[in-house]
């Protein structure tokens, strides 16, 4: 009775060894793969931030270029500005003297008949 006891025992022992070989097997299998998927995540995510790094310095290139663009259009405004500013000085001036002159015309000459 006792001698089969510590077989039964054995045998639990045995089963017992060969579960836990089991769960660590699939322990570091599952270990395993979760390292993996974190790494696979990770690249997933340098490469992300890769992409937006690079769209980040295009967009900063693009504005840049924008505000250039910016500055020359309202410069070039400002000039057209102070150009249309002294065209329209010009024609009151070229008015005035306009009217000056028939101003100081002497009156027509009358015909002695």
């Amino acid at each position: 009775e006792a001698n089969r006891a510590m077989q039964q025992r054995q045998v639990v022992v045995e089963k017992v060894v060969t579960v836990e070989k089991v769960v660590d097997g699939a322990s570091s299998t599952v270990t395993e793969e979760a390292a993996r998927a974190a790494r696979e995540a990770q690249e997933r995510a340098e490469a992300e931030k890769r992409r937006a790094d690079e769209t980040s310095a295009e967009m900063m290139g693009l504005l840049k270029q924008l505000r250039s663009e910016n500055e020359k259009l309202r410069k070039e405004t400002a000039a057209l500005k102070d150009e249309n500013h002294a065209l329209k000085r010009k024609v009151s001036d070229l008015e005035a003297g306009q009217s000056m002159r028939l101003d100081w015309l002497p009156p027509p000459r009358q015909s002695i008949a």
